[in-house]
């Protein structure tokens, strides 16, 4: 046992790659190492009697002697091996060699190696060859004697650095057939003929959407007939992407930065990049609506890991693609009440909740759960049995006890109209109307107890309900704590400080 940690904890410690090594003289022994006097082996050996004479004789013994040892490690690899032997340079343009030099010479031409000559008394440590960024060399050694025990005296054991390193080859074909299309006059009239279809198909139809961008176009686009996206676009094929929305009422961009900031958080999450820096994709969003000439609806925009291929991995991807389109909608406040169910259609994971990725299908299964139940929306109710959100809106409860209570943002997606409507709430504390205002983990349980209850999101930006699961929600008629908190958000929309003017022609 005693000997097993012996050899464990005295073992070589080496770094594979290109090698060196070092072979200086030895008047009774061979080795490769970082001094004439004391070599750092990675071979070193006492030389007996009988072939003490040979090695001196024979100096490049000790290459040859290396090269046999650490066979297994150097072929395959190129090596450059230093020695203080003058003479043994020219051993490869030698003209005559006697038979013992001939058998050495047919087996170092079995070896990627350069010979260089290094005087004695530069032969310094061997780890100092290595320094250079290009060459990572073989570096072994023994422990000395006395650290050796204290480690094993001490249980302790050496652990190695390491890294991991990949190496990548694709093919140049698609990118080379893309830049042969640019100038094949072919393919340009088969664009021409494409177009101008697209564009006769939308001369007797209304644009539904009055300007986009697209980086993959490269600008703001008010033809109809080319707002598309790549259908190997990985966000479309692989759901790779991420989006938000602004809302646009009477010519200005609500909350403009709020939502883009929570745009770019979500990037983040997703490791979707951006082909422009915040200001740019900010700027790119005010011209394109001022361009639409639209003055009320919204924006939406998405961070793609763009177009490519249609593997899993965006790896083959140029780089990410930033769309946005501008949506004309003539809505406003919603004073009428609505019905909500529980859905069956299980809730996204926290990671998925909380950030806005395209991947909506929970979503859409949900509220289309809820109108085959005749509801308008249905209701998340985690495992727990606590109130979660609606399929693209947060909840809201006005308690028995007057309190605006929201759901915790932990495991769903933080709602920006929802925390504006939890900023402009105390307005109605101190009023008299609230008697508090909080976010907090509400079982279903109790919130049907409560006395009103809502759906808040951008759109809306609220909206009562009036019955939940069959049951009446208060006295099953439109709370009017819930219009006045629609009145601070709808007032706040057209007035307040977080608008972003568009600079319309």
């Amino acid at each position: 046992m005693e000997e097993g940690i012996r050899i464990i904890i005295t073992a070589p410690r080496m770094k594979t790659g290109h090698y060196a090594n070092e072979c200086p003289e030895a008047q009774n022994g061979n080795g490769n190492g970082s001094s004439r006097k004391k070599p750092n082996p990675f071979n070193r050996g006492q030389v007996n009697h009988v072939n003490v004479e040979e090695v001196e004789a024979q100096p490049d013994a000790v290459i040859v002697h290396a090269l046999k040892t650490w066979r297994h490690f150097l072929i395959g690899n190129h090596c450059e091996v230093y020695t203080d032997h003058k003479s043994l340079k020219y051993i490869f343009t030698q003209k005559e060699l006697n038979l013992r030099q001939r058998r050495w010479l047919e087996l170092i031409k079995d070896y990627d190696m350069r010979l260089h000559y290094h005087p004695g008394k530069a032969n310094v440590v061997a780890d100092a060859l290595s320094r250079k960024s290009h060459v990572n060399t073989l570096m072994t050694g023994e422990l000395p004697k006395e650290l050796a025990e204290d480690l094993h005296e001490l249980c302790l054991e050496i652990v190695t650095r390491g890294y991991v390193a990949a190496l990548e080859i694709q093919s140049t074909l698609m990118d080379k057939i893309r830049e042969a299309q640019k100038t094949d006059k072919e393919i340009a009239t088969i664009k021409e003929k494409a177009l101008q279809k697209l564009q006769e198909k939308w001369k007797s139809t209304a644009a539904p959407y009055p300007a986009m961008y697209s980086s993959f176009l490269g600008g703001i686009i008010l033809d109809p007939a080319m707002m598309a996206l790549p259908i190997d676009d990985h966000m479309v094929h692989r759901g790779h992407g991420v989006f938000d929305t602004a809302m646009l009422l009477d010519g200005h961009l609500y909350e403009l930065d709020t939502h883009l900031d929570r745009f770019l958080r979500s990037a983040a999450q997703a490791k979707v990049g951006t082909p422009f820096p915040r200001d740019t994709l900010r700027s790119i969003l005010v011209q394109m609506t001022a361009a639409s000439g639209c003055r009320k609806g919204s924006i939406r925009y998405w961070l793609s890991s763009g177009p490519g291929d249609f593997l899993l991995s965006s790896s083959g991807c140029p780089g990410p693609a930033f769309y946005a389109v501008v949506i004309p909608s003539d809505y406003a406040q919603c004073r009428h009440g609505v019905r909500a169910v529980t859905t069956s259609v299980p809730m996204k994971p926290p990671l998925f909740a909380t950030m806005k990725n395209v991947n909506y299908l929970p979503n859409v299964l949900s509220i289309m759960d809820a109108e085959e139940r005749g509801a308008f929306a249905s209701v998340w109710v985690d495992e727990q049995g606590y109130v979660a959100e609606g399929p693209m809106v947060n909840v809201a409860f006005v308690t028995q006890g007057g309190e605006l209570v929201l759901p915790v943002f932990d495991k769903i997606l933080s709602g920006c109209t929802a925390k504006r409507m939890l900023a402009l709430a105390p307005k109605l504390v101190e009023a008299g109307l609230l008697k508090g205002v909080s976010t907090q983990h509400i079982t279903a349980a109790d919130a049907k107890r409560s006395v009103e209850m809502a759906f808040v999101g951008s759109g809306l930006p609220v909206l009562p309900i009036v019955e939940w699961d069959g049951q009446p929600i208060g006295d099953g008629k439109v709370g009017k704590l819930m219009l006045a908190l629609s009145d601070l958000l709808w007032e706040d929309m057209k007035s307040g400080p977080d608008r972003v003017a568009v600079p319309y022609k």
